[in-house]
């Protein structure tokens, strides 16, 4: 029972993990100075053009240069002043889809568990 309690809680935990609770968030340049995030998923320059990077690899500030460097998700390495951009895409934790995931899979857990011994208990009472 233990062993199997252990593998529905490790898949729980694997399927949180998989299920990505990440979201994206607009901010303006000068926020993002201040929070530094090392997420970046698009930046906006001044001129108007718009630079996507890879979500499962994102591009990075680079602190000595000032810059935004990475891969564009057209290949092209990227390293772009700070000065010339004016928006920032960042992906972040998103802890209230992460609180739901975690919910609904204990719930749906639980619920397996108490459905199992419902059925063992009631199918081997005697009449």
């Amino acid at each position: 029972m233990t062993r199997r309690f252990i593998t529905i809680l490790t898949s729980a935990a694997l399927l949180n993990f998989m299920s990505g609770c990440y979201s994206t968030r607009e901010i303006p340049v000068h926020e993002f100075w201040e929070h530094r995030s090392d997420n970046i998923v698009s930046v906006v320059t001044k001129s108007g053009d718009v630079i996507e990077f890879p979500e499962n690899y994102p591009a990075n500030y680079d602190h000595s240069e000032h810059s935004i460097t990475g891969i564009s998700i057209s290949g092209m390495v990227i390293n772009l002043p700070a000065d010339d951009i004016i928006w920032v895409k960042v992906r972040q934790v998103d802890s209230g889809k992460t609180i739901s995931i975690i919910v609904m899979g204990v719930g749906i857990i639980v619920g397996i568990i108490f459905g199992s011994l419902f059925i063992i208990f009631f199918t081997t009472i005697e009449n």
